[in-house]
């Protein structure tokens, strides 16, 4: 349910923005996640249909880190994942970890590799800019960008219908991006390209004599297009 957490986000937005300016705080969400089927005896945050672990799918993921371009659109200072660590809660059972645990060695889930995505390209700091869309209305390819203190910029962006898929989709989506510097080198890393929930270094892109330039994912996937070196991520 997408359109719940793309509702809230506004809905805050809007209630902040109608507060006097001088009594106007940075807006943050410190928690978010996303919740599944709950049969009795499962724990929070449920299962994909087809039974396995929410936390241990890339849908989920994917509306993770949409849920980050959102909350960057709209201003937002911050988010903090809901959580990282395998964690036991009171006498109750939680399931929403970007990690697995300690019994299975820690394995790294797609969420944790879709988070990573974003933590490896950005930095604390950093501005977010406007993104002008070239057709006004609200369309499914969603973009943010961000610029760092010494002239770093990454642009993040995704398409909503990925939003829908566990699997792997045939339909590439591309993104025509302008105002870039001329003929500068950036770098391209891809979250999920294949299917495997999993960050991969795309190779280098170049902008061209208009500092604009094309990329090109699959509809299942999450882009990075960054200054900054992205080799090992």
């Amino acid at each position: 349910d997408t359109a719940k957490f793309r509702g809230r986000l506004a809905e805050v937005r809007k209630l902040a923005n109608a507060l006097p300016a001088a009594g106007r705080k940075p807006l943050y969400v410190t928690e978010y996640g996303v919740r599944g089927r709950r049969p009795a005896g499962v724990p929070a945050p449920g299962l994909y249909e087809d039974g396995t672990p929410l936390a241990r799918t890339r849908i989920a993921a994917f509306q993770q880190a949409w849920f980050q371009i959102a909350a960057a659109q709209l201003g937002y200072a911050g988010t903090v994942r809901w959580d990282c660590f395998a964690g036991k809660y009171d006498r109750g059972t939680q399931a929403f970890s970007a990690i697995g645990p300690w019994q299975e060695a820690w394995p790294l889930f797609p969420g944790y590799e879709a988070l990573r995505l974003v933590t490896a390209t950005t930095g604390p700091g950093w501005r977010v800019l406007a993104v002008e869309r070239r057709r006004p209305s609200a369309g499914p390819k969603h973009l943010t960008a961000f610029a760092g203190p010494a002239g770093e910029l990454t642009v993040l962006g995704l398409h909503a219908r990925g939003a829908q898929l566990e699997g792997v989709s045939p339909t590439v989506a591309s993104y025509a991006i302008g105002g870039l510097a001329p003929s500068a080198p950036l770098t391209l890393a891809v979250w999920n390209r294949t299917g495997d929930g999993r960050n991969e270094y795309a190779g280098e892109v170049v902008s061209d004599a208009a500092g604009a330039v094309t990329v090109r994912v699959p509809l299942h996937a999450v882009f990075a297009l960054s200054s900054v070196a992205l080799a090992g991520l």
